[in-house]
């Protein structure tokens, strides 16, 4: 596609909001609205000819949870322009965009190929070969379709559960809830965001990983039915079997989310369900897949939340 086109299309979509939607919920009338995107000021710089602008923004969406469609979009677009196969800095703009497709393995149908292009093309720099070659290798460690239909899945339901926890003002004209780790998720049944009638709306409370935990196992809907404001805030009442996702530890002072996190981008949802990583949610609305490696850890070492983590990112979550 030429790229002014796809400059257009990104950019004008993102004015409607429907980029960054991320998967709305079906089953409402009146699905909770999308945040306003911050980042479209992003995408334009990234599709720019200033090495300067591009950069920082192509290391924006390596590095922050974007829509993965319109991060994947760019970065192909990036690496097909001919002007940056002459430019001084093609090589580091380039790089750069490769860094984007090896960050969206889940959603990167499609960019197995440009890579593969990319790292067997005559005359390649070799920087550009070694940069290819580790995005085909971290797209390649989730490539089995059963294992990354059920990770895009568990995303799936984690954007849906963020867009309800905007759609009732959460960061916006109202604090985050103040309940922590599983009753931090719970929140949005107990004050009827999610209906404790519905089974397809309270199916995305399970990570399809979670061999533990679903609806049935709950005890279906009818294990919602005393699941209110005051019940969440009984520390006697348990709540384990109602939710695959850990959450903030939003009801304790020292891990109350922040202004500084929120604008950071700080996760709140998490799913530990699958080896070798975790699917975060993040305050933004965004979700996406980030490896053990990502988070300083070995490949197969396990994956936990709160103080007995050693990333400092997760010990701001719970999982009970």
């Amino acid at each position: 596609m030429n790229v002014r086109i796809l400059h257009r299309r990104v950019l004008a979509s993102l004015a409607l909001g429907s980029v960054f939607a991320l998967g709305s919920p079906a089953t409402r009338a009146d699905p909770p609205k999308p945040r306003p995107d911050p980042f479209a000021a992003e995408v334009e710089a990234a599709l720019g000819v200033d090495p300067d602008a591009v950069i920082p923004a192509l290391d924006g969406m390596a590095e922050h949870s974007w829509n993965a469609d319109v991060s994947v979009s760019v970065a192909v677009a990036v690496l097909s322009r001919a002007h940056w196969q002459s430019d001084p800095r093609g090589v580091d703009v380039r790089v750069k965009a490769i860094e984007v497709l090896g960050r969206q393995p889940l959603d990167a149908t499609g960019t197995l190929g440009v890579l593969e292009h990319v790292v067997r093309a005559e005359g390649a720099d070799e920087t550009i070969v070694a940069a290819g070659t580790r995005a085909l290798a971290s797209i390649r460690r989730v490539v089995d379709p059963a294992r990354r239909a059920a990770i895009a899945k568990s995303i799936d339901n984690v954007r849906t559960m963020l867009l309800y926890f905007t759609g009732a003002g959460c960061g916006l004209e109202k604090a985050w809830p103040k309940y922590g780790g599983k009753r931090f998720v719970l929140w949005l049944v107990a004050t009827n965001k999610l209906s404790k009638m519905d089974a397809k709306e309270l199916s995305i409370l399970f990570s399809p990983g979670d061999g533990a935990h679903d609806l049935e196992k709950a005890g279906g809907i009818k294990a919602y039915e005393s699941l209110t404001v005051p019940a969440l805030k009984d520390p006697a009442i348990d709540v384990s079997a109602l939710t695959s996702y850990a959450g903030r530890r939003n009801a304790e002072k020292e891990h109350i989310l922040s202004a500084a996190e929120q604008q950071a981008n700080a996760p709140i949802l998490a799913d530990l369900s699958f080896p070798g990583g975790v699917v975060l949610g993040y305050v933004g609305g965004g979700a996406k897949w980030v490896s053990a490696e990502e988070l300083g850890l070995a490949p197969d070492q396990p994956i936990v939340v709160g103080d007995a983590s050693p990333n400092e990112m997760l010990q701001h979550l719970s999982d009970r």
